[in-house]
């Protein structure tokens, strides 16, 4: 485990070559002169979408649970 202490600048993120085939308008650019290469992620762009995401988890969880607690009566 890092500790903070130890490593207090340490940054978590998303690999951006992993979320460009999925999510690219995601993926921040600069232009060069072989064309765009890909430099990192725009993570405002991630909040709302994760949010979101969040909100339907949990509302499927709230579901599954209501269920489990009917099959347990």
């Amino acid at each position: 485990a890092y500790s903070s202490e130890a490593y207090p600048n340490i940054q978590y993120g998303l690999i951006a070559e992993e979320v460009e085939p999925i999510a690219p308008e995601l993926c921040c650019y600069d232009e060069t002169e072989s064309g765009k290469e890909l430099v990192g992620l725009d993570y405002n762009k991630l909040i709302a979408p994760t949010i979101k995401a969040l909100q339907t988890a949990l509302t499927r969880i709230e579901a599954l649970e209501a269920e489990v607690a009917a099959l347990k009566s």
